[in-house]
């Protein structure tokens, strides 16, 4: 059970992640059912995609991180 409660519904994500020769993570993420895939190299970059498909999902929410 979460004890801290999202005030915005969140999108479900599809997720296809792996591990490069040098250890970094690459791989695509989507909404479920909505977006095209959106590709990442690396943790920072995962990161950032996440945030600009929770800002496009949720746009009463203010953007940048949550508090």
């Amino acid at each position: 059970m979460d004890a801290s409660p999202t005030p915005w519904p969140s999108p479900s994500l599809v997720l296809e992640i792996a591990r490069s020769s040098d250890g970094r993570l690459d791989g695509r993420i989507r909404a479920e059912f909505a977006e095209p895939w959106r590709p990442f190299s690396g943790v920072l970059e995962l990161l950032k995609v996440l945030e600009e498909i929770l800002d496009a999902a949720e746009p009463g929410r203010p953007v940048g991180p949550r508090p």
